[in-house]
């Protein structure tokens, strides 16, 4: 039978001998097939007539077809395997997993539980067993390094310097002023002295803790700053007293008010110049020189002329004597 066009079959049953065939040459559209017998393996069918059920499994079976079984009637469980399955196989060639599995190529894994082992497990592309990041590590959170006792922490390109961080939290170099110092790994500050900075000894800081600032001189009562700098003026009516002498490195002013004077209550010593001997004498200035006597008049002459003819003997106060000289009267 042959068609010019498309030929359609509806409910055609074909009945063939056994020893021929239905060929169909060219393409044939097939809405339903209804097969009497169940397509064989060999016809690329399962040779099965029934539908699988919900989780059956198709095995195929000693006689070159196919069975649907249950997942249950396979006798696979946990229990049943034995052995440790190989990296070649898909495993990791390990028994027990704890902690970072580490790859070795083909051999077993190898488990790490710290960052030590981490970085002694896994090789860069050289093999020197150094954890490589290729950028910048970012941690979320803290990072803590827990550095062996024999085993540094290393900085590369920032060698034998102090290091600090910049605004951005990178570390960098520390640059270090005099007084402080830095060599190898110690950070140092020298002592202070006469023209050096440094810190303060015990000693130095004790004197410096107890200084009164030029704010501050009302503090030492009775003394008070006045506008004469470097000098201070008694701010009561009480005398000063000295108990141990008043030395002056320099030269030293005595400055009072118009209306008042420097007065000694006691003996006046200077240098060169002897006790006066009578109560009624006086220190006389002539000619830029002090001297003890009566003043005699308003040029400071001493009517006791033998005193200061350096004979050291002096006029009593009788009447009517007479001073005699060893060569004339």
């Amino acid at each position: 039978m042959q068609a010019s066009s498309t030929s359609r079959f509806v409910d055609a049953l074909f009945s063939s001998a056994t020893t021929t065939s239905f060929a169909v040459t060219g393409s044939t559209t097939v809405n339903t097939l209804n097969l009497t017998n169940a397509l064989t393996v060999a016809n690329g069918g399962t040779g099965l007539t029934t539908a699988p059920s919900y989780g059956q499994l198709l095995l195929g079976n000693a006689s070159s077809g196919y069975t649907l079984v249950a997942t249950s009637s396979l006798g696979i469980t946990a229990a049943d395997i034995t052995g440790i399955l190989p990296v070649t196989h898909g495993g990791t060639g390990i028994g027990s997993l704890t902690g970072i599995l580490v790859g070795n190529g083909t051999s077993a894994f190898t488990t790490v539980t710290d960052s030590l082992g981490l970085i002694n497990n896994i090789s860069d592309e050289t093999g020197t067993s150094t954890l490589v990041f290729s950028g910048s590590p970012t941690f979320s959170g803290t990072a803590v390094f827990n550095i062996a006792s024999t085993s540094n922490l290393t900085v590369s390109l920032l060698p034998a310097t102090l290091l600090s961080t910049n605004g951005s939290g990178a570390a960098q170099s520390t640059t270090v002023s005099a007084p402080l110092s830095f060599s190898g790994s110690t950070l140092s500050i020298t002592q202070s002295g006469d023209g050096a900075d440094g810190y303060l000894s015990s000693a130095d800081y004790s004197i410096f803790n107890n200084k009164i600032s030029s704010s501050s001189l009302s503090q030492i009562f009775p003394f008070t700053p006045n506008t004469n700098y470097g000098a201070a003026a008694n701010s009561t009516s009480t005398a000063l007293w000295f108990s141990a002498g008043l030395q002056a490195s320099s030269t030293s002013h005595f400055v009072y008010a118009s209306t008042t004077a420097l007065t000694v209550s006691g003996n006046f010593y200077g240098a060169g110049l002897s006790t006066c001997s009578s109560s009624v004498d006086k220190i006389l200035w002539t000619n830029g020189g002090f001297s003890c006597g009566v003043d005699a008049g308003a040029s400071g002459t001493e009517f006791n002329w033998a005193f200061f003819n350096g004979s050291g003997i002096r006029l009593g106060t009788t009447t009517n004597q007479v001073l005699i000289g060893a060569t004339a009267t």
